[in-house]
C-alpha cells in the first residue's frame, strides 16, 4: 500500500463498497481503473495517477492513445494538455513557408502531409508537416510520375498509399463518350506499385467525354472512391473499389451526383440537389451501404439506397442549388506506427461540412451546415436490417444535430478546411487586403460542457444556445440549429498584436496546425 496516494470515489457507492475498495492494494485499484473508459473514470472525484488523468483527458479532448514512444504517462498528459491549450488559444510553436511550384494546381493535404505536383506534373513533392507536441519531424521527399499522364492524385499516409488518376487515354476522341481512365496505386514513400494492391493499375470507363473532366478522390480503409464530373455535359459518375482486391463495389451515374464522402468503412454519403423520390429541387445527404455491392452502372435516380437525410426545403427565391461535402480524416485513419505519436484524433467522430450554394438566377447565397458523423450514425443504427430508401426529414435530425453558418468564407478550391471536429475559415474579408482574421470552430462537445459552467470567457467563445436564421425566401422557413461549439480567432495583418506573414487568400486545417494559403 502507498498511503501517500489517495483515490476518492464519488458518492454513487454504498459505504460497504467504498470500504471494500479502500482495502484493496493501491496498485490493484489503479489496474481496475485503467480498464475503464474515461466516462467511468470521471466518476472518481480525484485521481492522483497521471495515467488515469491521461485516459480522462484523451476522452474529453476527442483523441486516442498512441504508442508510448518512451514517454512517461505524466509527460504524455502534459503534451496533450499543452496541445489542447494551443488549439484553444491559437498559439503556435513555430511556422514554416512552403513554396507552391508552378505545377501546384494539383495538390493534396492528408494525414499531416502536403503533396504538390512539380515540373509539369512529372513528379510529386511531399512535405510531412512537423508537430512539436506530438513529436513529428519535418520530412520531404519526391516521387517520380513522369511515366504517368497525371490528372489528379490523393494519398493516405497511414497506409503508405498514393493514388494517381491519369488524363483520359483516348485524347483523339476526347470529346466523345465514354472516356477511359487509369488509376495507379503506389507506395507513397517510394513510388513503387503498392504491395497490398492485387491489381495496382485499375481501369475505369465513365459515360462522359474526357474533355473537361474533374475528379474527387477519397480513401477509407480498403475502399477507394472517385467522382468523375463533366459539368459542361451535365454528367457525373461515382465509382468505388476495394483497392486491395481491385474489385468494383459501386457504380452510380447522374447529374445529381454533386459530391461525396465516406461516413465510415461501410457507408458513403452522396450529396445531391434533387429529391430521389419526387425528383424536385431538394438538398439531400443520401447514404449508400457499399457492402451491398452494385457492380453494374446504375442511374442515381433509379438507385436503391439505405436512407436520405433531407436538408431544409428551398424557398421560392431559389431556382438552382449546388451541394458539397468535406470531412477529414477518414474513419480508418491511424497514424503510421513509425511516427510513434503519443495521441491522435479519434476515429469515431468527425465533422461533415456541407456547403449549399443557392441562386435565384441573379444573386448567389451560401450556407454551411456543420454535421457530426454521430448525428447521422445514430439514425442509421436505428433502421432495421433490410431498410431501403428511407427519407429522414430535416426536423427529425437537423435542428439539434447540426449548426448552420451563414455565408461561410472557406475556399471551394483549397477545400481542406476541416479536420476531426474542427472547422476553420477566413473571416472579416477585406477587398484590397484579403482576410484579416482566422476563425476556428471546435464542435467537440465535452470540453464545452466542462468549461461552460466555469468559463471566464465571453459568450462568443462558447456558443451553446440555439440560433434561428431567416433566409428571406432562400429556404422555405427560418432555420434553427443548436449544435454547441467553441469559437477561437486570431488576427492576421499589419495591425498591432496581429500575425503578419503577408496577404493570404484562405486557410486550411490539419491535425497539428493551420495551413495558410498565401497570395502572391
Amino acid at each position: 500500500m502507498l498511503p501517500e496516494n489517495r483515490i476518492s470515489i464519488a458518492n454513487g457507492l454504498s459505504e460497504e463498497s467504498s470500504l471494500f475498495i479502500r482495502l484493496l492494494p493501491y496498485e490493484l485499484v489503479l489496474k481496475i481503473l485503467d480498464m475503464l473508459d474515461f466516462r467511468a473514470l470521471v466518476i472518481c472525484s480525484q485521481a492522483d495517477s497521471s495515467a488515469l488523468r491521461y485516459t480522462i483527458e484523451l476522452g474529453v479532448s476527442g483523441t486516442e492513445d498512441g504508442p508510448s514512444g518512451g514517454l512517461k504517462p505524466g509527460d504524455r498528459l502534459q503534451r496533450l494538455l499543452d496541445y489542447q491549450k494551443a488549439w484553444s488559444d491559437l498559439k503556435w510553436t513555430g511556422d514554416k513557408t512552403i513554396p507552391m511550384g508552378p505545377g501546384a494546381g494539383v495538390w493534396e493535404l492528408a494525414g499531416g502531409v502536403l503533396g504538390q505536383a512539380i515540373g509539369r506534373r512529372s513528379s510529386l513533392r511531399f512535405t510531412q508537416l512537423p508537430s512539436n507536441y506530438r513529436g513529428i519531424q519535418e520530412k520531404c521527399w519526391v516521387v517520380d510520375t513522369k511515366s504517368f499522364d497525371l490528372r489528379d492524385f490523393t494519398m493516405d499516409p497511414s497506409q503508405d498509399l498514393l493514388v494517381l488518376v491519369e488524363r483520359p487515354r483516348n485524347p483523339v476522341h476526347a470529346r466523345r463518350a465514354p472516356s477511359d481512365h487509369q488509376i495507379r496505386l503506389l507506395n507513397m514513400s517510394i513510388g513503387a506499385p503498392h504491395r497490398a494492391a492485387r491489381v495496382p493499375d485499375l481501369d475505369c470507363s465513365v459515360p462522359m467525354s474526357g474533355d473537361g473532366v474533374s475528379v474527387v478522390i477519397r480513401i477509407c480503409g480498403d475502399h477507394l472512391a472517385i467522382l468523375f464530373k463533366n459539368l459542361g455535359e451535365r454528367k457525373c459518375a461515382l465509382r468505388a473499389w476495394n483497392w486491395k482486391t481491385g474489385r468494383l463495389q459501386y457504380a452510380l451515374s447522374g447529374v445529381g451526383l454533386r459530391c461525396f464522402s465516406f461516413l465510415d468503412e461501410k457507408h458513403i454519403i452522396v450529396t445531391t440537389h434533387i429529391d430521389l423520390q419526387s425528383k424536385g429541387l431538394q438538398p439531400n445527404l443520401v447514404i449508400y451501404d457499399i457492402s451491398r455491392a452494385v457492380e453494374e452502372d446504375v442511374a442515381l435516380e433509379e438507385s436503391s439506397y439505405l436512407c436520405a437525410f433531407l436538408l431544409p426545403v428551398p424557398g421560392d427565391w431559389t431556382v438552382r442549388l449546388d451541394i458539397e461535402i468535406q470531412s477529414d480524416p477518414a474513419s480508418s485513419m491511424v497514424p503510421d506506427a513509425a511516427l510513434s505519436v503519443p495521441f491522435y484524433t479519434q476515429r469515431a467522430e468527425r465533422l461533415n461540412v456541407v456547403t449549399i450554394t443557392l441562386t435565384n438566377g441573379i444573386e448567389i447565397q451560401s450556407y454551411g451546415f456543420m454535421i457530426p458523423s454521430s448525428t447521422l450514425s445514430k439514425h442509421i443504427a436505428s433502421l432495421h436490417a433490410q431498410a431501403e430508401n428511407v427519407h429522414i426529414p430535416w426536423d427529425r435530425w437537423g435542428p439539434t444535430g447540426s449548426r448552420m453558418i451563414f455565408e461561410p468564407k472557406h475556399s471551394n478550391i483549397w477545400v481542406c478546411h476541416v479536420y476531426g471536429l474542427r472547422y476553420t475559415t477566413p473571416e472579416d474579408m477585406v477587398d484590397s487586403d484579403g482576410a484579416t482574421s482566422i476563425a476556428v470552430y471546435d464542435f467537440n462537445p465535452l470540453p464545452i460542457r466542462r468549461a461552460h459552467p466555469l468559463t471566464n470567457g465571453s459568450p462568443e467563445t462558447h456558443v451553446t444556445e440555439a440560433a434561428a436564421i431567416d433566409t428571406d425566401g432562400v429556404f422555405a422557413k427560418p432555420i434553427t440549429t443548436s449544435l454547441p461549439y467553441r469559437l477561437s480567432k486570431v488576427s492576421w495583418g499589419p495591425e498591432e498584436g496581429a500575425t503578419d506573414f503577408g496577404r493570404f487568400g484562405t486557410v486550411m486545417c490539419s491535425e497539428d496546425g493551420l495551413v495558410v494559403v498565401g497570395v502572391s
